[in-house]
């Protein structure tokens, strides 16, 4: 799992820029993090939220969501 991360992005201008791309041992972990991103548990800034495989030199979405303005 070494190669999976969760990211944090910001779309400007319809690019997107990764604020954050952080790899975990654990899937569960990962999960709770993601899912507390989007509960509003944990505060980020950015406007998505995604779990990625970095394969090929290039990230594989797996699972992408928006999230609600003002989180």
């Amino acid at each position: 799992m070494a190669d999976t991360h969760l990211q944090i992005i910001k779309t400007e201008n319809g690019e997107e820029i990764i604020l954050l791309s952080e790899t975990f041992s654990v899937w569960e972990d990962m999960w709770n993090k993601y899912t507390a991103i989007l509960k509003g548990e944990i505060k980020v800034e950015g406007n998505l939220v995604r779990l990625a495989h970095y394969q090929n030199k290039k990230f594989k979405i797996i699972q992408e969501r928006r999230l609600p303005k003002g989180l």
